[in-house]
C-alpha cells in the first residue's frame, strides 16, 4: 500500500493496545481497510511473522532498536562512543 514507513512510525510512537486501536490507526494512515482486513487474517501473514518472532527470540533480541556487529549483539539505546569502544574491544 506504499505506507509501511508511515505506519511502522506511527506503531512505535504510539503503540496500539487493542486491534481496534490497530484498526483505528490503520485508517488514520489511510491505508485500503480491506486489504488490512485481509493481511490480518492471513496464516502466510501469520507464519512470516512468527518465524520473524522466533529468530529474534533465538537471537535474544528484546527491544525493537538492536545492533549485531560480527555476531555480537550490542544494544542499540548505547551511545556512538559506546558503541564505538564496544567495537574496540571485540
Amino acid at each position: 500500500q506504499g505506507q509501511f514507513f508511515s505506519f511502522h512510525q506511527a506503531l512505535f510512537e504510539s503503540p496500539p493496545t487493542s486491534l481496534t486501536e490497530l484498526q483505528t490507526l490503520a485508517e488514520k494512515k489511510s491505508l485500503a481497510m480491506d486489504q488490512f482486513a485481509i493481511c490480518m487474517k492471513s496464516e502466510e501473514v501469520k507464519n512470516k511473522l512468527l518465524k520473524d518472532l522466533k529468530i529474534a527470540t533465538d537471537l535474544s533480541v528484546r527491544s525493537d532498536a538492536f545492533l549485531f556487529v560480527n555476531g555480537h549483539s550490542i544494544p542499540a539505546q548505547e551511545s556512538l562512543a559506546d558503541i564505538e569502544d564496544i567495537l574496540n574491544q571485540q
